[in-house]
Formats: C-alpha cells, structure tokens, sequence
C-alpha cells in the first residue's frame, strides 16, 4: 500500500516536472541544492554552539607544523597544541584547525546531485586539501613572522582568512566542474 502511494507520489513529480521550462527547472535544481546544504550545515551550528573542542585535532596540527618549521630551519617546539619559537607562541585554537572549512566543503559537495561515489570522492580530497592548505596557512604565518617580522594580524586576517574561504570556494567549483553533467543522478 505504501509502495503503491509513493509510486504514484513519483509519478506526479515526475508529470510536474515535466511541465517545467527550463528556468525553471534550474531554479528547482537550485532550490534543491541550497535546501541540502542548509540541512548539512546544521553540524555546524550544533558544534559551535556547544563550543567543540577538539583537543586531538588542535594537537595535531601543532605537532605537524612544527615539524614543518623544523625542515624550515627554525628553532621550534611543540607542547600539546602549543607552537613555541622563539619570540612567538602559537596556540592551535579550535578555529585555527579549519574544521569549519572542512565541514563547509564537505556540505558543499554532498548536496550536489552528483553520484554517491562521486561525492565520497570529493569530499575526501576537498578535506584533504584544506586540511594541507591549513597547514600550510599556519606554517607560513609563524615563518613569514619569525624570519621576516611581518604583521601577524595582516597574515593571519586578511591573507589566510580569505584565502582559506578562496580555497574552499574554489576547490568546490573545480571539482564540481570535473564531476560533469555526466555524473549528475
């Protein structure tokens, strides 16, 4: 009986959408699209709420970094999700960890209508790549600050806060581009 009814419920769908002109079904597309990534994004909420604080993350960050800065030549330590040069001490914040870049990517990708396969694809290397690109925003903050004593708070806001977002953004309409119509359910 269930089956039936959502059998016929499809059906109509299928019927409505047919009468649809083509802008129209581009603004459906992206209804549809927006509507999965205000319901993916709720982790996000839930977890800022709740001040989240993942120490192992922040952790390993610090630790990952100061080997980075050590093969940089610099006198570096590393306690817990502290980063301690010379005349500067990080601490790996729960923010500074990207973890909020690595949840809006990986929303980004899923509510595309792309093939599971596909998506489980992207988010991982979309992860992945902000995952470095963090790394890499971090390391270069705490050398271009030790070595050459450039403002810390022009780094740290302007330059990797945006380009952190850039490189969300960004990596997100490449791999969409790749994916192809071809992939789309």
């Amino acid at each position: 009986m269930i089956k039936k009814h959502l059998l016929s419920l499809h059906e109509k769908k299928e019927e409505w959408e047919e009468k649809l002109t083509n802008r129209q079904k581009r603004l459906l597309d992206t209804f549809k699209f927006l509507l999965k990534l205000t319901i993916l994004s709720i982790p996000l909420y839930i977890l800022s709420a709740i001040e989240w604080n993942p120490i192992f993350l922040r952790s390993l960050n610090a630790s990952i970094v100061t080997e980075i800065l050590s093969l940089l030549g610099l006198n570096v330590e590393n306690t817990g999700t502290f980063i301690l040069l010379e005349d500067l001490t990080i601490d790996v914040s729960t923010d500074s960890t990207a973890w909020k870049s690595m949840l809006a990517v990986t929303a980004l990708v899923l509510a595309t209508n792309f093939k599971l396969l596909s998506k489980l694809k992207g988010v991982f290397i979309g992860v992945l790549t902000v995952f470095t690109a963090n790394l890499v925003r971090i390391s270069s903050m705490a050398y271009l600050v030790t070595v050459y004593n450039i403002d810390y708070e022009f780094i740290h806001t302007f330059l990797w806060r945006w380009g952190l977002m850039s490189i969300v953004f960004g990596y997100w309409i490449i791999w969409f581009k790749l994916s192809g119509e071809n992939e789309a359910l």
